[in-house]
């Protein structure tokens, strides 16, 4: 259990969602403007925002921030087809359908997907970086899995052109819900991300 965690989130809205904890420090700022002391923090976790980042900036300002012995974690949800498998299949059919909506509004760094691992290591910020794996199932009504897919930066950016979000969100919840009446819909989620171990600061 740590003493204290600092939160760094640059969109306001997000950072509202944050519970309030008496060890929890919220502040709204960039990563790659983040001022915080040197060798004070144990870990650094990236959680579904590294390919955001300006990844070499961000890793050698985490590589002083981190104790001699400290680590940094990134993990998030690839952007690649198979990284959601959904059950039963005729639940994702309206997704299936609504996908091709959504290409157009998807950034450079979801279109052309660098591993996690890959990008940072591509930093040569840290002399160990090792690749991570895991997986999260879990068991969604209609309604949560169509926020799900609206949360999606690029499916949001499309809701949003078309209507009030929560019209979107509606609409599409009505869809899942006809396709597998009512049955449960289960979700195997796969991660992927990168642990790296800070280096020795001496002599650079």
């Amino acid at each position: 259990m740590f003493t204290h965690v600092t939160a760094i989130e640059p969109d306001q809205d997000m950072a509202r969602l944050l519970p309030k904890n008496g060890r929890l420090t919220k502040r709204i700022e960039r990563a790659e403007d983040a001022v915080i002391a040197e060798a004070s923090a144990d870990v650094v976790v990236c959680g579904s925002a590294f390919h955001w980042m300006n990844a070499k900036v961000v890793s050698r300002l985490v590589r002083t921030w981190l104790k001699l012995n400290g680590f940094f974690f990134v993990f998030g949800i690839p952007s690649t087809p198979d990284s959601v498998h959904i059950v039963p299949d005729r639940a994702h059919d309206p997704i299936r359908e609504e996908t091709p909506k959504w290409e157009a509004y998807k950034s450079e760094p979801v279109m052309n997907w660098i591993p996690y691992l890959e990008r940072l290591k591509n930093t040569e910020e840290f002399e160990v970086v090792e690749g991570w794996q895991g997986e999260i199932v879990v068991r969604w009504t209609p309604l949560e899995m169509a926020g799900y897919f609206v949360s999606l930066s690029f499916a949001g950016i499309y809701a949003r052109s078309q209507s009030e979000t929560r019209d979107y969100l509606g609409m599409l919840r009505e869809r899942i819900a006809h396709a597998v009446g009512t049955e449960r819909i289960e979700a195997r989620i796969t991660l992927e991300g990168a642990i790296a171990h800070n280096r020795s600061l001496q002599g650079d």
